[in-house]
């Protein structure tokens, strides 16, 4: 975009006219969808791509006007005005200003128990950057495609859709493998690990998806198998692998001499009779008349294998205030999670490490004083922005132990019943609880994955309440 083209105009819009964008990249949802369609979607937040409750704490119960939002005129409604960014804003405002609307909608507690601050409650006009739409489209590329603030596969959606480059002929370049991969399998989507970019530029390559007997055509996906079942198959070891981490930018990357066929099949011997490439060798044209376009490869989500011997308790080290009990005990868990890796223990020793993670969560309460025994208050205070903070890596394990949410973690902590054998009473379902139970001797607390998984969210409370940069 040349600075002749650059149309901005800073004026103050009615909440009332702004429209919320239903092509944005983070979460499509289909052109002319209604705003409270587009509001639902972002609060029940299937795929965790919204994240409003980490936004309200951002925000830290105000609007900040400085921060602009990018609109554009609507063209078939006069006076209103389309929200190519600052959605996320837009739809929190618009959410706590008319709760009563979304109260039969099923999701997060911790978002339907916010309420809305006066000075939010009361607007009614926010100041915005009125664009034309090449500006509009400039800025937000400018702004979440190069810093970064979005996963591969919404930036293939955004060039696809709004940034159309053309070849040396002036035609369009073809939509990504990456892309259509997507759009024939849902796999990406459902599988938060293959929204990378190597995946798009070193496992979904041409050559890559002809060693596997795929292909992409003009008119979609064609495969070299007898039928989809069997393409599902090696599809879904492409996810299984890249979740399971099998295929990382850590280890044994797929961008070298060894095909993904290699690979897969190295991971996994059993699919050595199963995988068929496309040959791309001289007299190769009666192996390529053998494909058939697939019609039916959607695939959902791919759990990955628990792996339990390589899992160590605090994954992420963790860089707390020095000379403190909460840092005294971390440091301490740590040691005494060595032994189990020396073979030293018994199968019951993560009752030790739920035990520690009690003491560990309680120390650091009291050190906020917040109150003796009342460490609930600060599990409530730091869960959500500790949530969001959990790194890519780390989401296999919360997500196998169901620690997804507040409420995920309650359901986790009640599965079973988890009654005391010694006086059948059951607890109820508070992470507080969670940690109590360590010193019980129920089945579920002899879990070393639990602990470990315990140990990723509560690491990432300390390092949120007690950093070495807190006062």
């Amino acid at each position: 975009m040349t600075v002749e083209n650059l149309v901005q105009d800073i004026k103050d819009i009615k909440l009332d006219d702004l429209i919320l964008w239903s092509e944005n990249p983070r979460e499509p949802f289909g052109d002319g969808s209604s705003n409270n369609a587009i509001i639902e979607m972002a609060l029940i937040d299937k795929n965790n791509k919204w994240k409003l409750q980490k936004l309200h704490h951002e925000m830290g119960g105000y609007y900040d006007k400085s921060e602009l939002p990018i609109v554009i005129e609507d063209e078939k409604k006069s006076g209103k005005y389309i929200v190519y960014d600052g959605n996320r804003r837009i739809i929190l405002i618009k959410y706590l200003q008319n709760k009563s609307a979304f109260t039969d909608l099923n999701f997060s507690n911790d978002l339907k128990n916010i309420e809305a601050p006066t000075y939010i409650a009361n607007l009614k006009e926010i100041p915005c950057n009125v664009c034309n739409t090449e500006t509009a489209i400039s800025s937000v590329e400018r702004k979440h495609i190069d810093s970064g603030t979005w996963g591969a596969l919404e930036r293939e959606y955004f060039l696809a859709q709004h940034k159309k480059n053309k070849t040396g002929d002036g035609s369009e370049e073809k939509i990504s493998n990456f892309l259509q991969f997507e759009e024939e399998t849902n796999l990406i989507s459902q599988n938060k690990k293959l929204n990378q970019r190597f995946v798009k530029e070193e496992v979904l390559t041409d050559g890559n998806l002809k060693s596997i007997g795929l292909e992409f055509r003009d008119d979609g996906l064609h495969s070299i198998y007898d039928n989809d079942s069997d393409t599902k198959i090696v599809i879904a070891e492409i996810a299984k692998a890249i979740n399971e981490g099998e295929i990382s930018t850590r280890k044994r990357r797929v961008n070298g001499k060894e095909t993904l066929a290699d690979r897969l099949v190295e991971i996994n011997p059993d699919l050595k009779d199963k995988i068929k490439p496309i040959e791309e060798k001289q007299g190769s044209e009666e192996n390529k008349k053998k494909l058939k376009k697939a019609t039916d490869v959607k695939i959902g989500r791919i759990t990955p294998v628990s792996k339990e011997p390589k899992i160590r308790m605090f994954p992420s080290p963790l860089n707390l205030k020095g000379k403190c009990i909460v840092n005294n005990l971390y440091g301490d868990i740590l040691e005494i999670d060595k032994l189990k890796h020396q073979g030293k223990c018994s199968t019951d020793f993560p009752r030790i490490l739920r035990f520690s993670l009690r003491l560990l969560v309680e120390s650091a309460a009291q050190t906020c004083n917040l109150g003796d025994g009342k460490f609930d208050a600060y599990i409530e205070e730091c869960f959500a922005d500790a949530r969001s903070k959990i790194l890519d890596e780390d989401e296999p394990s919360l997500s196998y132990n169901d620690i997804k949410t507040h409420e995920d973690l309650n359901k986790l902590l009640r599965a079973g019943g988890h009654y005391n054998e010694e006086n059948n009473s059951k607890e109820s379902g508070k992470m507080i609880e969670a940690t109590h139970i360590g010193a019980h001797p129920y089945s579920d607390s002899a879990s070393y994955g639990k602990a470990h998984a315990m140990s990723i969210i509560v690491g990432a409370m300390l390092q949120i309440s007690h950093g070495e940069d807190k006062p």
